[in-house]
């Protein structure tokens, strides 16, 4: 199962395109990341770092994000920030 230790920049604007850093572990044969549900373009870097472009978002405010493998879900609540 992945895990999402932290991720940045933590803010970016509502029209999206923000390369976002996402450090975590078990980053294997991951699937989705979405940013509050909405999908988002990723590259794995490694098992422990993975980089995603953020879409863009509906509202400004704070989202989740989170990471989907074959073994399961990781969510970092209220990760980035939607300006």
């Amino acid at each position: 199962m992945p895990f999402i230790y932290n991720s940045t920049p933590t803010s970016g604007p509502q029209a999206g395109g923000t390369v976002v850093t996402v450090n975590g572990a078990n980053f294997v044969n991951i699937t989705t990341v979405k940013f509050g549900g909405v999908v988002a373009s990723f590259t794995v870097v490694n098992a422990n770092q993975l980089t995603a472009t953020a879409p863009a978002y509906a509202v400004t405010g704070l989202v989740d994000i989170s990471v989907t493998s074959t073994y399961g879900t990781a969510t970092l609540h209220g990760a980035f920030t939607y300006t």
